[in-house]
């Protein structure tokens, strides 16, 4: 690996790579870190809220006892859930106070941008991150979007994302929505559990995780 490289790449990611330094893996763990550098540059904060979601993903991954190939492929998947968001207009996600249906109805799409710019590479850690950016609107009991899965018709790498992104939203904001404290986020998850929420995992994060 060459230092240009080694400059897109966070220190987690730099373990894997020093763990795992199969070719095709090191090619894919570059490129996608690229992509993720372009659509943070273009984006401010979104680098900010994509870390802090991997962060959470990633503690949840070792409650689990995911193996280390897997805690890679949900760090990426996590790391790059909402570059989709590159094909939303500005101007909708930086306004403050209430979106209207159709600006709500754009912004969902990011699901369906982000898996577009996912899936045109056929490698492992691709295909898991072009499901999550894909599902992890998701919900449990099926009202979420894009397609309306349920349970375990969504993947276990986007159900863990669902829970990351949505407490890291909740406490840290967006300017269509004042930051929560971590005692109000903590509620609004148990109040989600088993509809929106993987049950398991949100009780795990509940009682594990965040009091931490």
């Amino acid at each position: 690996m060459n230092d240009s490289c080694k400059d897109f790449l966070y220190p987690v990611e730099t373990k894997f790579s020093a763990a795992d330094p199969d070719p095709l893996r090191e090619m894919e763990r570059h490129s996608l870190a690229r992509l993720r550098f372009v659509a943070c540059h273009k984006l401010p904060g979104l680098e900010k809220h994509l870390e802090g979601t991997a962060l959470l993903a990633l503690e949840i991954a070792k409650h689990l006892g995911l193996s280390e190939r897997e805690k890679e492929n949900l760090w990426y998947a996590a790391s790059l859930h909402d570059i989709g968001k590159i094909g939303i207009d500005p101007l909708i996600l930086t306004k403050e106070g209430s979106l209207s249906h159709e600006e709500f109805r754009e912004i969902q799409a990011h699901t369906t941008y982000g898996e577009m710019i996912l899936s045109g590479v056929d490698g492992e850690i691709y295909r898991c991150c072009a499901d999550v950016a894909l599902s992890h609107h998701e919900q449990w009991d099926g009202k979420g979007y894009p397609h309306g899965l349920s349970g375990e018709q969504i993947s276990l790498l986007s159900r863990i994302v669902a829970v990351a992104d949505a407490y890291d939203c909740m406490t840290e904001g967006r300017p269509y929505q004042v930051a929560q404290t971590n005692e109000s986020a903590d509620v609004e998850l148990e109040r989600c559990t088993g509809t929106q929420f993987d049950p398991e995992l949100a009780e795990l994060f509940r009682t594990k995780i965040r009091p931490v």
